[in-house]
């Protein structure tokens, strides 16, 4: 009672973190977590070249259920995204302006001038009326 610091004999320790130490107690026993001196181990093993090499080998010619993980993912290359397409510019508008539609003379496009895209520009009232296929 006196200003000195309390005795270690009076300390309770708070419920919630018993329960949170309980709790990483049982996952380190089931193998759920690892000591960060396991984790250093398996991520030295991840990144070596030769033992990633000698595990996509084995599962070359395995079976397609032995070629899923211990997740049910099924492991194999990445899907690779398509393409982007570059976004129209204003000569491939649906209603591009009008000079666009015109050559030099005045006279209305019916060939492309570019014949490397073969592209003639045309001026539709709406996106409804654009054609989907010309050549189908």
């Amino acid at each position: 009672r006196g200003g000195g610091p309390e005795p270690k004999r009076r300390f309770l320790p708070s419920k919630w973190e018993g329960m949170r130490v309980h709790r990483l107690a049982q996952g380190l026993a089931e193998g759920r977590l690892k000591t960060r001196a396991e984790n250093r181990r398996l991520r030295a093993a991840a990144r070596d070249p030769d033992a990633r090499f000698l595990a996509a080998a084995e599962n070359m010619w395995a079976d397609d259920e032995a070629a899923e993980d211990h997740t049910g993912r099924r492991k194999g290359p990445l899907p690779v995204p398509a393409p982007r397409l570059a976004l129209p510019g204003h000569g491939e508008s649906y209603r591009p302006p009008p000079e666009y539609c015109v050559d030099d003379a005045g006279a209305p496009l019916d060939e492309p001038e570019d014949e490397a895209d073969g592209f003639v520009p045309r001026q539709h009232p709406c996106l409804r009326r654009v054609g989907a296929y010309e050549h189908a």
